[in-house]
């Protein structure tokens, strides 16, 4: 039997009015606007005394005035099918609320015999607001629905005697235990198992039931038909493992699911203070054995739980995890330290000068633009702008050095596309700021952007950057 279009049939209703069929006519399949017809002829036999050979199947679709097929409207609708196994055919683009009558002849090079004839087949308009399943619940290998009951469907028609629900599903696995055959009219649930792990499903509901003769005078069958796509979810990761670490980054190894259908990977690294966001690893083609990945922009020394998912069909699979600790940032020997005040401070990366406001101070100038305006006199602005950092991408830790004017304290500096890097922040001392030591700040700065601009020196620390942030007070 013909299949109809899947995404024609997606959450569709349809009241199917079948008659008495005749000769070696199948059951057809209808919807709101087509017909399929099937029909055996295994009991056409050829004669091969007299050289007889097939020629074709000639099925004709009449309209008819009335339900005896004895008043049709000519001319038919008529399709020729010279394959002789080929033994269906699908009429479409009907008009809804008409009877139908079919026939079919099976012609030879030497007679020409009828394979069928049904009586009138109404094609229905039906009523009923468009049907969906209640629920739907996936594992990687079943899939569950839950439905409105035969009586639910019927609540705008007359009353009908219920029959049975039939649960199609379509294509149909080796192990599958469909379709199901319910006869509880309370019983609205079906769970079709030994499915393909990331594999999309048509699933189909029949509810069927039989006219009340007291009410309606035809002996007809209803067929409420309910249709969707569903997918199962994709099987985990076999297997997911960490090959390499450094103080930012993870790379990983990811082993494909034996079983189903995978579309790609999501990999994200989480700790009690940082997440990184949810990265998209395509699966190559050929079914590789094992696919490579990595985590960028980690925090040094962190300890992350390391989740790798499967996606197939938009759905995920059960998430595999790992743990794993970034390592340290390295140290260059080379670099010395330098001295606030008395005490000398130990540069963990990267020297990071930061200027801030003092707000319960005033100014003849805003010390922000004292600073800039200094530093800009000394070396030009075309030169201090490269080094201008954005205040809302360095974090401020734990103090580490104090001097006499300034402290100099542990930092990250985050910057959107690039890896962290700890940095050693030098800022000034809120209690001995002053027009005097803000200028001179700014010629530490611009000795630190001159020696770096020149190559830098082993024993000069680097310079990362200026931050200069925050407003006078007024």
């Amino acid at each position: 039997m013909l299949q109809a279009d899947m995404a024609a049939l997606r959450g569709a209703v349809v009241v199917i009015v079948i008659a008495t069929s005749a000769g070696n006519w199948l059951p057809p399949a209808f919807s709101h606007d087509f017909i399929t017809f099937n029909w055996d002829a295994t009991g056409f036999v050829l004669n091969e005394t007299r050289n007889e050979s097939f020629v074709k199947y000639v099925v004709q679709l009449y309209k008819t005035k009335n339900d005896s097929c004895d008043n049709v409207i000519q001319p038919p609708m008529v399709q020729e099918i010279p394959v002789y196994y080929l033994q269906h055919h699908t009429f479409t683009r009907l008009n809804l609320s008409h009877l139908y009558c079919s026939n079919c002849t099976i012609v030879s090079t030497l007679r020409n015999v009828s394979c069928g004839k049904y009586n009138a087949i109404p094609i229905v308009k039906t009523t009923e607001r468009p049907l969906s399943f209640n629920s739907k619940t996936v594992t990687n290998t079943s899939i569950t629905v839950t439905w409105p009951s035969f009586s639910e469907q019927n609540r705008n028609q007359k009353k009908r005697v219920f029959y049975y629900y039939q649960l199609d599903i379509a294509p149909l696995e080796p192990n599958t235990n469909g379709p199901l055959v319910i006869f509880n009219e309370t019983e609205v649930e079906g769970t079709l198992t030994g499915l393909i792990p990331g594999k999309e499903y048509q699933i189909q509901l029949k509810a069927t039931g039989d006219a009340n003769p007291k009410v309606e005078p035809h002996h007809f069958t209803y067929t409420f038909i309910t249709t969707d796509i569903i997918a199962t979810d994709p099987s985990p990761v076999e297997e997911v493992s960490v090959i390499h670490t450094s103080s930012t980054s993870v790379r990983l190894k990811l082993i494909p699911p034996k079983e189903g259908f995978v579309d790609l990977f999501q990999i994200q690294a989480t700790s009690t203070h940082h997440s990184s966001p949810l990265v998209d690893v395509p699966l190559p083609e050929g079914n590789p054995a094992s696919v490579k990945a990595n985590l960028f922009n980690l925090q040094p020394e962190t300890t992350y739980t390391i989740s790798a998912m499967t996606v197939a069909k938009g759905n995920r699979g059960k998430a595999k995890e790992v743990i794993c600790t970034t390592e340290p940032v390295p140290i260059d020997t080379k670099l010395v330290g330098w001295t606030t005040g008395v005490i000398m401070v130990v540069v963990i990366a990267a020297a990071f000068c930061t200027v801030r406001i003092v707000k319960r101070l005033k100014y003849r100038l805003n010390p922000a633009q004292l600073f800039k305006e200094v530093l800009e006199d000394i070396i030009g602005s075309e030169k201090m702008e490269p080094w201008l950092k954005k205040r809302k991408n360095l974090f401020l830790e734990e103090l580490i050095g104090e001097g006499e004017f300034g402290h100099v304290r542990k930092g990250v500096l985050r910057e959107e596309g690039q890896q962290a890097v700890i940095v050693a922040a030098k800022t000034l001392r809120v209690d001995r700021a002053n027009e005097i030591t803000y200028r001179d700040f700014a010629k530490e700065a611009s000795l630190l952007i001159e020696v770096n601009d020149d190559g830098g020196h082993v024993n000069i620390v680097s310079l990362i950057g200026l931050v200069v942030d925050g407003k006078m007070k007024k």
